[in-house]
């Protein structure tokens, strides 16, 4: 996807970041399909953004055993995948993007018609609605039982208070000073929670290349992740569950990070006159 979108220095960057990244193999616990459900998720990403001329019919064709598979272990991740394949249908190009939405919209609200009337929506709410009202009976009692479980949205009255803070806790718990409290996986989660801070600092000058220059190329990406971490930042019950959920869109920040190393790594080559190719490097970074 790095190569795809970027150049093959930052792939190789990203690459790096993935395989070095221990939770990846740790993170789930005795929950052995996560891995799998990332790899399809991320799948169906690649496939939506691989080429620049848009979504290909073949690559869609290729997508329908993600969709499967992912409905299988995760059913409510298909919706958020099937709004990044909407969103890539709009920005498949800087160009018609008019017409683009006209012809995904209708697409898209033909296809919602189809399963509206199959019953499929209707049973997936419900499931939606089952599975909230477990979580929010689990963090009461894990919060009440346990000390472990996270009862933000009732400690906090005001949404405009808990959401942020589900935010963080989402995103950066355990935290930091956590290292040598709690359990060896919650210290293990604070160790790479602490890693996480640094990659945020450090990926700071790529937002601009990752979230203007590339926003067509990264919109269903970026459109993926949201729904997904907002699911879950919504339905917070335990610290456990969010670090496990994070890995989903981590792929998101190793993408980040491996932009801003490669950008300042062909920045200082530049600069110290050691490769006279930087330039063009720098340019192949932004332009694709």
């Amino acid at each position: 996807m790095a190569r795809s979108i970027f150049d093959p220095a930052t792939a190789r960057n990203a690459s790096i970041l993935v395989a070095f990244w221990l939770s990846h193999i740790l993170l789930s616990a005795t929950t052995s399909k996560e891995m799998l459900v990332i790899f399809f998720e991320w799948m169906v990403l690649f496939l939506l953004i691989r080429s620049p001329k848009g979504l290909l019919l073949k690559d869609g064709i290729a997508a329908i055993p993600g969709f499967l598979a992912v409905f299988i272990m995760r059913f409510y991740a298909v919706y958020m995948l099937a709004a990044a394949a909407f969103f890539r249908f709009i920005v498949a190009s800087r160009r018609n993007l008019v017409r683009n939405a006209v012809f995904g919209s209708m697409i898209i609200g033909a296809l919602f018609l189809f399963l509206t009337a199959g019953g499929a929506i209707q049973r997936d709410f419900d499931r939606i609605d089952r599975l909230s009202s477990r979580i929010d009976t689990w963090r009461e009692g894990m919060a009440q039982t346990t000390g472990s479980g996270v009862e933000i949205y009732s400690e906090y009255e005001s949404a405009q208070v808990a959401i942020p803070v589900a935010t963080v806790y989402f995103f950066f718990a355990p935290f930091p000073w956590e290292v040598f409290s709690g359990s060896p996986r919650n210290a293990f989660g604070a160790v790479e929670n602490i890693f996480i801070i640094s990659m945020l600092v450090i990926g700071f000058p790529a937002w601009r290349i990752f979230f203007k220059d590339k926003f067509v190329e990264v919109a269903p990406i970026l459109i993926f992740c949201a729904l997904y971490a907002g699911m879950h930042i919504w339905g917070l019950s335990n610290v456990g569950l969010a670090w496990r959920h994070k890995q989903t869109i981590m792929p998101l920040f190793f993408l980040l990070v491996a932009v801003a190393i490669s950008h300042r790594r062909a920045g200082f080559e530049l600069i110290s006159g050691r490769d006279r190719k930087a330039d063009r490097r720098l340019s192949v970074i932004k332009a694709g």
